[in-house]
């Protein structure tokens, strides 16, 4: 967790020091908006499980290809947005954001159940644990604004950028009732990975400060690597306890629903 947040506060340096030469240039409105966002996850995104879902002894319990778990989550983002002299309305648009998204994994855990349901592994509990998606996009593009009134202003955003992102660390323990026994039988961790994306938004802004927005973000599908423990206590003939994980691609699509709140800088 601590890295994510060093990675995310590069980015917002990185930016920054970027757009120095803005700062300092004939541009004088430029201006920094902050704000706090929901995140919906949509698609294969927010999925709980897919068709292919199974127990298998190479893969553990694989809950289906592209599927997310993800749930509804919260963003923190930095948009520095300056005016292209000349073409009225239009602006460049700096961005960078923290996502995170919880998991579901109370449906996967009932499916799995129901898999070994009257199998010599009936007796067998299963507990599941996840972290959180983990996503820091930084992208730049264009912003246009159209002004209805002298308080009331209308702006369409259109980003492209990279995502740097990591898949949540899994654990899935299972309750061996005949000996009384609580043990681990799967742990899978991934690496930080980067992909590519883009974003198209609307907001509408109040009193040149006050903003609501949606937003659709398409992080494209991300190849994860990672490793995965399995116990032979349960997955019965593995050869290999641990397993190098290759080329998981996951669907990230999502709404964002955001509350900003403009800064001249």
């Amino acid at each position: 967790m601590r890295i994510t947040y060093n990675l995310f506060f590069i980015s917002i340096l990185l930016i920054l020091l970027g757009y120095t030469p803005n700062l300092f240039g004939q541009n004088e409105n430029s201006s920094m908006i902050i704000k706090g966002s929901l995140s919906l996850p949509i698609s294969d995104y927010g999925k709980s499980l897919g068709n292919e879902a199974s127990i298998t002894r190479r893969s553990g319990f694989d809950f289906g290809n592209s599927v997310g778990l993800a749930k509804t989550g919260g963003v923190f983002s930095i948009d520095i947005i300056s005016p292209i002299r000349k073409l009225k309305g239009l602006g460049w648009i700096f961005s960078t954001k923290l996502i995170i998204n919880p998991v579901d994994t109370k449906e996967i855990q009932n499916y799995f159940q129901s898999v070994i349901k009257d199998t010599p592994r009936d007796t067998v509990v299963f507990s599941f644990e996840s972290s959180d998606w983990l996503h820091i996009p930084i992208m730049t593009g264009f912003n246009y604004g159209y002004i209805f009134s002298e308080d009331i202003s209308a702006y369409l955003t259109i980003q492209g950028g990279i995502d740097i992102s990591k898949q949540p660390t899994r654990k899935y323990s299972a309750y061996f009732r005949n000996a009384s026994i609580l043990t681990s039988i799967e742990e899978t961790k991934f690496d930080f990975v980067i992909s590519y994306g883009y974003l198209i938004g609307i907001d509408l802004e109040i009193f040149n400060k006050y903003s609501i927005g949606i937003q659709y973000l398409n992080l494209g599908n991300p190849q994860y690597t990672g490793e995965r423990t399995l116990n032979p206590s349960f997955f019965n003939g593995i050869f290999d306890l641990k397993t190098n994980i290759q080329n998981d691609k996951r669907q990230i699509n999502m709404l964002l629903i955001s509350f900003g709140y403009r800064v001249d800088i």
